[in-house]
């Protein structure tokens, strides 16, 4: 026996009237987030000094030495089990290493009209 209050917030409802609901909130999704407008590189000075930093660490030399150390890394470990992929995966992190913050930050300073 479902509860009054079930019934009347639509806990049980009908599949059909759950699909029409859904449907409903994902629309209104869709218009929420569309109007909003992306400004993600635009803000106020606040973190600058900080990014900075952080950005000069990481393109920097302690970025590099980070980015041969994990290749390093990766390259005995690949040899210790005899297979490539622990080599693999430390040239990954050290290719995102280098260029991952250039990217990160074409994605971030982006504008959509």
């Amino acid at each position: 026996m479902m509860s009054d209050s079930a019934i009347r917030f639509g806990i049980f409802m009908s599949d059909d009237r759950t699909l029409r609901m859904l449907a409903l909130l994902a629309i209104a999704f869709v218009f929420i987030t569309a109007a909003v407008g992306v400004n993600a590189g635009t803000t106020g000075t606040e973190f600058t000094s900080v990014y900075d930093k952080i950005k000069d660490w990481t393109t920097g030399y302690l970025g590099k030495t980070l980015a041969i150390t994990s290749f390093l890394i990766g390259l005995g470990a690949g040899a210790f089990k005899g297979s490539p992929m622990p080599a693999i995966a430390g040239l990954g992190i050290a290719l995102f290493s280098q260029y991952g913050v250039p990217v990160l930050e074409g994605i971030s300073s982006a504008m959509i009209p």
